[in-house]
């Protein structure tokens, strides 16, 4: 993919997410509360430990959202019928209405754009090659630093000798 399909990407999620912003903002919420929310009513058994696995948050702000949302009306917390310690996570009405007001922005932004089943495929599988890749990418950045961090304890020469040809070796 060439730089300038990048650009035409990143364009695009501007317009997005400004749309997101300004829909956030007009109940007085901010991006992160709305990614909530659209997450919990697509799940049957949203937990705070899911919403930050799969939005890619920290539990610190996962947990700080959610009290906000809770405080505000958006959603309420229940047990789970089958470990008591699990908090499944409920939409309240105005939570629907808020995901109604984005349903509506995103159709004004979709309306005179031809959205074909074929364009449809074509943006999953990049989203999906570019998450793949994302995850490639990472696990190589987690296993640089873990060498590191061992070379870094280990004062034995030839370690960092072979760390030097080693393509996983990150030159700091």
């Amino acid at each position: 993919m060439e730089m300038h399909d990048f650009d035409l990407i990143i364009r695009v999620s501007h317009v997005i997410n400004k749309t997101r912003r300004a829909v956030a903002a007009a109940s007085g919420l901010a991006s992160v509360h709305l990614d909530i929310l659209t997450y919990v009513a697509q799940e049957d058994r949203a937990t705070p430990q899911s919403v930050a696995s799969h939005l890619g948050l920290t539990k610190g702000t996962v947990s700080q959202s959610i009290s906000l949302l809770a405080r505000r009306g958006y959603v309420g917390k229940i047990s789970d019928e089958h470990d008591g310690r699990l908090s499944i996570l409920q939409l309240k009405e105005s939570a629907f209405a808020v995901l109604g007001d984005l349903k509506e922005a995103m159709a004004v932004l979709e309306s005179g754009i031809e959205i074909n089943s074929a364009y449809r495929r074509v943006l999953r599988a990049v989203l999906f090659d570019m998450e793949q890749q994302l995850g490639h990418a990472a696990h190589k950045i987690v296993i640089r630093k873990t060498r590191m961090d061992e070379l870094q304890t280990d004062n034995q020469p030839e370690d960092r000798e072979h760390a030097e040809t080693d393509p996983l070796f990150v030159h700091r």
